[in-house]
């Protein structure tokens, strides 16, 4: 243009002044129809580059809105995985919790055990000191009466021997008085007749004395026989009662040896359920090492407050020790003092019965001496028959004595026979009265038991009552946090679309400019054009001129017109808007650009007039007419010049007023901002401190239940119990989420499989599908971290672009900036969750009826539980793959081959802009997303793999509950009709009231499950 301009004032004016004032004309409609065409062509391009410009900013925005997209489903995933790893840290806390539980149970069955050995031993030892006593003195009655029956023996020998010898020595001395009686009778018979007669007379009334005395000898010994036979009949009874009490002390061995089996059984079966809670300790031993190589610095503080509970826990268990060792000490002092008693009076018998022996040692030594005695006495009656006589009297009389006195011995050891056996009696009736007791003591031991166990389900109760309120207001709670968020995410929101909406406005706003910018430019080459033809112009004929000028007036150029159109006016602003430095800059630079504009268009101008005017003055004299029109041309350019000049300060003072109102507005958003999450963070605040306030009273009806008890010996027992209630309900909310999940895995499972699964035969079931669900689960903790690194990518370029394209003075506003939008997606990002948790709670809530005979069957190890399929979460088709070397390195064999087999089935879409990310499809993302896609191909509703596990690990803890073990070797079919009987009869009365408490929650879940809004349900719904 500026070439164009410059040519025709290079002519000199001799040449212009031959030129026909028509060619002139023609020449001026020729280039006017040139300058339309160009503008027209400019134009056109200018339309095509626009359209190539609006087709290419839409294609950025889609991408850009898929870019959102992908970022959301990134942060949503993610989000996921952290309430994953939550669940996982508090099924990690449950799981510990009842694995000490558990060893404090085994150790407190150990302690029992223990305690069980020791008193089977004392009893063992007092049972065989009795027995030794016992024996030691039926050891001593049996000597006693052999002594007894033998000394009984030998007097009966020695009396009849003294009788015999009695007799020989009458007969003797009868045969010697009769040979001389015969010689004094041979010698004195003539003169002594009458003397002899009278002797003989005395003799025969001497001997019939005899006679009558040995008669009455003779009476004595049957009498003497009869008492023996009498001492024998005692001495049988004797026996008898001997016999009965050796039947009796073989009756308590019985017994003893029934207790010794009724201990083996126990013990037997103490150990058996020790082995199988150390197998299952050891499973969960295992499960809790894989967990805590991951979660062990999460689990600090918890284990802090785990560690208070369990010294709490050891101090009542060590006070309850004591008391029990108390108690112990008591009862052994007790029983210890009554055997110290009977060992007293036993000891005072043997005493008696030592002096009873050393009487009847006196009593043998003195009959000893007697014999003696009647030996010499014999001797001397041999000289002396009268002196015999009255000796044989006074040894009758000292024998009926010695008879006598024997007669009262026996009497007196048959008495204290009696008084023994008596003793034995009350002996054996204290043992009975210490055995009822005992039972009394034990039934009393049953009834606080079934009192303390009234009072757990009173607690119990309580507990729930209040966890139902407790639940209540956690839920309204939840439910002001979520409107509160949902509020301040629609507020974000609308920021965000206002802010868009005013960018584009913006946009549109330097579109304007630079189509006001073109306008200028375009009036400026008018302008020069203008000059070009002006030494023209004065040449021609002044008189035709004004004819034309006056009769009909030619029709105006659009470059010499007036009438240059209003610029497009500014939409409105929205009145809420976010600050960003680009929006600064970009009206800084806009500024200082209209203000060049306008001081260069304003000397341009000046610069055209001072050389037109030069040109006129220069050239030959025109008319006065050419000179005039020449005036009116320039006076009617300056007014245009002024007239864009005053538009141009309108636009100005336009566009700053709105900049200023949009800066105003960008103020107090900000500061609406501001207050909001000041808001959202005091609100976090609250639910923070209102989580710790329930978590440190998690059970605030158990100091109103001691409260209100009031029972001093049973306050500490209060307290563990409501450690035990605690655990138990975590327990049974544990089992109602493991059912509702478990009938909503069922009823997928029965509605998604087309053929059918193979059931579980036992533990190798169980353990092959923890082992898929381990791996199932390192995927996913891959994934999840190729996510972190992904988001931390595209966070730190997000970072670093804001932070290169913004100045030095607009770096505490980038922070503010990127920390809000930070916030506001996370903020964003939690409330997506909320339609996909309300349908899967639906789906389990409709499936928690089916269940319940499910579990109950289960837990009895009647059912086999159906194999569940490993499931994941669908991504959407415009997320870009991308892999790592360290997570190909990672990947087995078995694992790429599936992604094949998968790829083979369903091949994934992948979007234009991320096509090169498509060659990394052996990465653990990639498996992930085509796993996703093959599923979502299929009409089967998808889970989190997690979920399995976790329902899986909650099983386990309800079969270890109810103390049933899977069977190892034998199949389910094979094992279905015995397993039954056998655990029937190995049942444990603590198992029958685990089965019980199970059946009673599941008729309270069956209660609450009406009243409960809202069921966890963890899966990574998309």
């Amino acid at each position: 243009m500026e070439m164009n301009a410059a040519a025709p004032s290079l002519v000199p004016p001799p040449a212009v002044a031959r030129v026909s004032p028509g060619d002139i004309r023609s020449l001026i409609l020729e280039k006017e129809k040139e300058l339309h065409d160009i503008n027209e062509y400019r134009i056109r391009t200018l339309e095509t580059l626009l359209r190539e410009k609006e087709s290419a900013a839409q294609a950025y925005k889609q991408k850009f809105v898929k870019l959102q997209e992908d970022f959301k489903y990134n942060l949503k995933l993610l989000e996921g995985r952290d309430e994953e790893l939550a669940l996982y840290d508090t099924n990690f806390a449950s799981l510990k919790s009842v694995v000490r539980d558990r060893e404090a149970e085994v150790s407190e069955l150990k302690a029992q055990i223990a305690d069980l050995q020791s008193d089977l031993k004392q009893e063992q030892k007092r049972i065989a000191e009795q027995d030794a006593y016992y024996q030691q003195k039926l050891k001593d009655a049996r000597a006693q009466m052999e002594g007894a029956r033998w000394n009984f023996d030998e007097e009966l020998r020695r009396a009849r021997e003294e009788v015999e010898q009695i007799k020989r020595k009458t007969d003797r001395q009868l045969r010697e008085q009769q040979d001389d009686l015969e010689t004094q009778r041979r010698e004195i018979t003539l003169t002594f007749d009458d003397v002899m007669r009278q002797r003989e007379g005395e003799y025969k009334a001497r001997m019939e004395e005899l006679q009558t005395h040995t008669r009455e000898l003779e009476l004595k010994l049957k009498a003497t026989q009869r008492e023996s036979d009498m001492h024998k009949e005692r001495n049988e009874e004797l026996k008898m009662k001997m016999e009965n009490l050796q039947h009796v002390l073989n009756d308590s061995e019985k017994e003893a040896k029934a207790l010794e089996w009724q201990l083996s059984d126990l013990r037997s079966a103490k150990d058996a359920r020790i082995a199988e809670l150390e197998d299952e300790i050891l499973k969960l031993q295992d499960v809790k090492q894989s967990l805590l190589d991951e979660y062990e610095g999460k689990m600090a503080e918890l284990l802090q407050s785990l560690h208070s509970v369990e010294k709490a826990f050891v101090q009542q268990k060590a006070h309850y020790e004591d008391e029990l060792q108390r108690q112990l000490k008591r009862r052994d002092d007790e029983s210890q003092s009554v055997t110290a008693r009977l060992d007293a009076k036993l000891q005072g018998v043997q005493t008696k019965l030592r002096e009873r022996d050393e009487l009847v040692e006196s009593l043998q030594g003195e009959i000893k001496q007697l014999q003696w005695e009647r030996d010499d006495k014999a001797l001397e009656h041999s000289r002396e028959l009268e002196r015999l006589q009255q000796e044989a009297q006074d040894l009758q009389e000292q024998k009926q004595q010695v008879v006598a006195e024997l007669k009262q011995q026996l009497w007196t050891a048959e008495r204290e026979q009696l008084h023994l056996q008596e003793k034995l009696k009350d002996a054996t009736t204290q043992l009975v009265m210490q055995k009822e007791k005992e039972k009394v003591q034990r039934q009393d031991l049953a009834d606080t038991i079934e009192k303390q166990d009234d009072l757990k389900r009173e607690i119990v109760t309580l507990n729930l009552r209040w966890e139902n309120k407790l639940q209540a207001q956690e839920q309204e709670l939840s439910g002001r946090h979520e409107l509160r968020l949902r509020e301040l995410q629609q507020a974000r929101d609308r920021v965000l679309s206002e802010k868009q909406a005013v960018e584009e406005q913006l946009v549109h706003a330097e579109t304007e400019l630079r189509r006001a910018r073109a306008e200028l430019l375009t009036l400026q080459s008018n302008a020069r054009v203008l000059e070009s033809f002006g030494g023209a112009t004065a040449a021609a004929n002044a008189s035709g001129e004004k004819q034309e000028a006056a009769t009909s007036v030619p029709v105006p150029s659009p470059l010499w017109s007036d009438d240059n159109g209003t610029l497009s006016p500014l939409a409105d602003v929205s009145p809420l808007l976010t600050e960003s430095p680009q929006l600064r800059s970009s009206t800084d630079a806009l500024q200082t650009e209209n203000a060049k504009l306008r001081a260069e268009l304003i000397r341009q101008m000046k610069e055209a007039l001072a050389q037109q005017a030069e040109a006129a003055s220069a050239s030959s004299p025109a008319p006065h007419a050419a000179e005039s029109d020449l005036s009116r041309q320039l006076a009617a350019a300056e007014k245009q010049c002024v007239l864009l000049e005053a538009k141009l300060r309108d636009a100005e003072s336009k566009h700053s007023e709105s900049l200023q109102a949009t800066m105003a507005q960008l103020a107090s958003a900000n500061r609406a901002l501001d207050e909001k999450n000041a808001r959202i963070q005091e609100l976090e605040e609250r639910v923070e401190t209102l989580t710790s306030q329930q978590r440190g009273d998690p059970s605030p009806g158990a100091a109103q239940v001691v409260a209100d008890a009031q029972v001093g010996d049973l306050k500490r027992r209060l307290a563990s119990a409501q450690q035990d209630i605690e655990r138990l309900v975590k327990e049974r909310t544990q089992l109602m989420e493991l059912s509702n999940q478990l009938t909503a895995e069922l009823r997928r499972l029965r509605e998604a499989a087309t053929t059918e699964t193979p059931a579980f035969t036992g533990k190798k079931d169980y353990e092959n599908l923890i082992a898929e669900l381990s791996r199932s689960l390192e995927e996913a903790k891959l994934h999840n971290r190729t996510l972190k690194k992904e988001l931390r990518r595209m966070v730190k370029l997000q970072v670093a672009s804001a932070k290169q394209s913004d100045d030095v003075e607009a770096e505490p506003t980038t922070t503010t900036t990127t920390t809000r939008r930070r916030s506001s997606t996370l903020s964003m990002m939690k409330a997506l969750d909320n339609s996909a948790s309300r349908s899967a709670s639906v789906v389990s809530a409709s499936g928690s009826s089916v269940f319940d005979d499910e579990l109950l069957s289960l837990v009895r190890g009647k059912l086999p539980v159906p194999a569940s399929k490993r499931t994941s979460t669908a991504v959407p088709p415009s997320i870009p793959e991308h892999g790592d070397g360290d997570e190909k390195e990672d990947e087995s064999a078995s694992r790429s081959s599936s992604i094949e087999t998968a790829r083979a089935v369903a091949p994934l879409p992948v979007a234009a802009a991320a096509g090169a990310a498509a060659s990394s499809s052996t990465s653990s993302l990639s498996m992930l997303f085509s796993r996703d896609r093959m599923e979502q191909q299929e009409p089967v509703p998808s889970s989190g793999v997690s979920d399995a596990r976790l329902r899986l690990q909650q099983a386990k803890e309800a079969l270890l509950l109810a103390g049933k073990k899977a069977e190892r070797s034998v199949s389910l079919a094979t094992s279905s009709a015995s397993v039954p009987a056998r655990l029937s009869d190995r049942e444990t009365p603590s198992q029958r009231s685990a089965i019980k408490k199970l059946k009673d929650l599941q008729l309270k879940r069956a209660e609450m499950v009406n009243e409960r809004k809202k069921v966890r349900n963890y899966s990574l719904a998309t």
